[in-house]
């Protein structure tokens, strides 16, 4: 879920996230969460341990991944095997996509997954797609969340490309009432996600399969509740496989909360990559997670003090309410359900005004960035030829003041005003028009 800071100014982070996100890479051999991480063999005292880092007998430590999941087989208590999928990371924004080769053997994951990516049900639909279970009844409530989704991202895409051109003043009031105007269907969307969540993951025919498509269900190990600054490379892996998992099986988090859970599993996953290895001088860093959560960006490092020094107290405000999501979930990872759900409604209740100040601190960063120059990204498209550039400019204004003229004609209140000396040169100027296209498109 990425949003560009400059130009998506004053849309609001769930705005932004409307945007979706795509995968940056297929991990495979080096990732966590790829085969190279199957021969870590060691076992804790009275644990058993999660896929990759540890062998109990009811798991297959085996990896899949494609272009949008990684999974592992989980046999667990029940007769019939489950598949969990989980999908990768979003890139830095402006970064290159990676791939790994050869690609991991295996049962992909369903094509229907792909539409899914950034959805807090992604897993638990994946379960019940692997298994070929999906009632009638959630099949018609994803369609209609899509439908809901597809609306709202269209209505945003047809704003952004109408503004591509118009001056910062006129976009930002534009997309401020966009934003304002979405808001409460976005909120409605984010609580029908919500809801699917949980309806994929204990619904079921006639009730039998309630409760399907619990992760935690079964885990005969848990972390312990105060964390080991140096952690093994094994106690790591398990953290990451929790914390991944929290983000889309836990009960009591807000969406934001899901999101920074996110985070946290995605740095672990970085620190797993680089266990052991000192950090190369000079090396590229990977930015710093922005707003909407999980969105990174990178910056250049001349900014100004003022907004370098905002973006620092933005990083460290963050870095706080992951550490205390993180060390609650880690704390009560071996609690009750229904304890650990209370605690984490808690939290949640008490970081929601944090949250909503961090969101504020990121627009005001986001107004700020907007003047800098040369931010990191994409490159540029090289420039159009000078005799080009003027040719496309001509064209673009003859259909301006074409569709100025249509639109003049159009407005006429009756039909009978619309008089046939007004039409005939509207027709022949249209006509005109449609016959340099073939020519200018050829050149």
């Amino acid at each position: 879920m990425l949003c560009p800071p400059p130009s998506s100014s004053v849309l609001s982070p769930h705005d932004c996230a409307l945007a979706g996100g795509f995968p940056d890479r297929v991990p495979g051999a080096g990732d966590a969460g790829g085969p190279a991480a199957a021969p870590a063999r060691a076992t804790a005292p009275d644990r058993g341990m999660e896929p990759g880092a540890t062998t109990i007998a009811p798991t297959d430590p085996v990896r899949f991944t494609n272009e949008s999941s990684s999974h592992y087989l989980n046999q667990s208590s029940r007769p019939q095997p489950e598949y969990f999928f989980f999908p990768p990371d979003p890139p830095p924004l402006g970064s290159a996509l990676r791939l790994f080769y050869p690609a991991p053997a295996g049962i992909p994951a369903p094509p229907e997954l792909a539409a899914y990516v950034n959805e807090p049900f992604y897993p638990v639909l994946g379960v019940r797609l692997a298994a070929e279970d999906l009632p009638r009844r959630l099949q018609l409530g994803l369609a209609s969340y899509r439908a809901a989704k597809e609306e709202l991202q269209n209505e945003l895409r047809a704003k952004v490309a109408r503004l591509a051109e118009a001056d910062a003043a006129a976009r930002q009031q534009e997309l401020t009432a966009l934003a304002h105007a979405q808001t409460a269907r976005i909120a409605e969307l984010e609580a029908t996600a919500t809801q699917l969540r949980t309806d994929l993951q204990r619904s079921g025919v006639g009730g039998v399969l309630a409760g399907r498509g619990d992760w935690n269900e079964g885990r005969r190990w848990r972390l312990t509740p105060k964390r080991d600054e140096k952690a093994t490379r094994d106690a790591l892996l398990m953290e990451f496989g929790v914390m991944r998992a929290a983000v889309y099986f836990e009960e009591g988090l807000s969406a934001a909360q899901r999101r920074l859970v996110r985070e946290i599993a995605m740095e672990l996953q970085s620190e797993i990559r680089q266990f052991g290895e000192p950090a190369s001088a000079g090396a590229e860093t990977s930015g710093f997670f922005f707003s909407p959560e999980t969105a990174r960006i990178r910056v250049p490092p001349n900014l100004p003090a003022g907004l370098a020094g905002e973006i620092a107290a933005f990083v460290a405000e963050k870095k706080q309410l992951k550490d205390d999501l993180r060390e609650t979930l880690r704390a009560y990872d071996g609690a009750g359900t229904d304890e650990r759900t209370r605690k984490l409604k808690q939290l949640a209740a008490v970081q929601a005004p944090r949250v909503a100040a961090l969101e504020e601190r990121a627009e005001s960063i986001r107004r700020g960035l907007a003047g800098v120059p040369d931010l990191p990204g994409p490159p540029a498209p090289p420039p159009l030829p000078d005799e080009l550039a003027a040719r496309i400019s001509t064209y673009r204004g003859h259909k301006l003041d074409l569709l100025k003229v249509l639109h003049a004609v159009l407005e006429q209140p009756h039909p009978a005003e619309r008089s046939r000396e007004r039409s005939v040169p509207v027709q022949e100027q249209v006509a005109a028009f449609n016959r340099s296209m073939p020519r200018n498109s050829r050149s």
